[in-house]
């Protein structure tokens, strides 16, 4: 059954969204307008199929959430973080981790009542490999716009945010192959993301629903 407010957080978001895309108008930094664009293309599309990803309210915002927070790299928090963590390491943990939530309330179904039996073992490291696809696809999208696109903004190039700089002020781009780094810390806060929802999924799952 569709929750009651699911359709004011789908407005609220995709309101979020637009205002993002006047704002890149308005900075003039017009990389993140795809991102912003795509966001509302996945809000809504959640939306239409609700209840056939069995969604619930608090796993559709933390969705929402997760998207909203790569979509204030327009602000430049990217290349300058407003909180001593990179922002990157933000986006790519607040990022699966939703995702996790989605994909282990789809296959909740088919988990057995006793947590670590054979069958619930296959099914989490389902979920945690599915959740691990999705973030590596967005490294070979990065990949492959900075082979067309080159350096930039969003999540179609590669720039700020992407390589930390050195006690010499070089970018680690520069001198210790950047992009191996990133992508090697983007998949570990993947890792972390994606394991930490998997937990919070089985704690609510097996702890919380018994009592």
């Amino acid at each position: 059954m569709r929750d009651k407010y699911v359709g004011w957080l789908a407005l609220l978001g995709i309101a979020t969204f637009v205002v993002f895309i006047l704002y890149s108008f308005v900075v003039d930094v017009r990389a993140f307008i795809p991102d912003h664009v795509f966001f509302i293309f996945v809000t809504i599309v959640l939306y239409i199929g609700y209840e056939r990803w069995r969604l619930n309210l608090p796993i559709y915002a933390s969705v929402i959430i997760g998207l909203i927070l790569h979509s204030a790299g327009v602000f430049g928090w990217y290349h300058i973080s407003p909180i001593p963590i990179a922002w990157e390491r933000i986006t790519h943990f607040f990022g699966i981790l939703p995702l996790t939530l989605l994909f282990y309330n789809y296959f909740r179904p088919n988990l057995e009542k006793k947590c670590w039996t054979g069958n619930n073992v296959r099914y989490f490291l389902v979920i945690l490999f599915v959740s691990l696809g999705i973030g590596a696809l967005v490294e070979i999208i990065e990949f492959w716009g900075y082979l067309s696109l080159g350096f930039g903004e969003g999540a179609l190039m590669f720039g700020a945010g992407d390589g930390v700089a050195g006690k010499t002020g070089q970018e680690l781009i520069d001198v210790l192959g950047g992009g191996w780094i990133n992508a090697g810390w983007d998949l570990t806060f993947n890792l972390l993301g994606a394991l930490v929802g998997l937990a919070i999924m089985m704690i609510v799952h097996y702890a919380f629903k018994k009592k």
